[in-house]
Parts: C-alpha cells; structure tokens; sequence
C-alpha cells in the first residue's frame, strides 16, 4: 500500500459521495481496492459466507487462510 492507493482510496469515496445517492455498499468497492492495493496476493471477498464470528462484510485470505475481517 502506497499513499497514492490511500489518495485514490479517498479519490473514490469522494466521488461516490458527491453524486448524493451513496448508501453503505456504494463505498465498498474503493474499500475492496484499498484492501487489495496493500498486497496484491490477497484475495479480498465482499460478502463472504458467514463465520464464527458473524457476518463480515469483507474477508481477507491468503489462500485457504484467513487474515482477517472487515465488518
């Protein structure tokens, strides 16, 4: 992750809120991308299946394994 991956973050969620119809999952693909830009080789899934802990909005995998959560 680059600060020009947080400024096109950023860049993102402006635009999306500037057009004045943004609900929560409008911004969720700027955060995929943010998550995604800080290695590559993650696979970053919106939505996942539900896991012990809840339902998450986003999972982080590193193959098989999970890295972490975003809810």
């Amino acid at each position: 992750m680059t600060t020009h991956s947080v400024a096109q973050f950023f860049n993102a969620i402006n635009e999306v809120y500037n057009t004045g119809k943004a609900t929560e999952h409008s911004y969720r693909i700027a955060l995929h991308d943010l998550l995604k830009s800080i290695n590559p080789k993650l696979d970053v899934i919106n939505e996942p299946r539900r896991v012990e802990c809840g339902s998450p909005d986003f999972a982080v995998l590193r193959g098989e394994v999970p890295v972490g959560y975003v809810g």
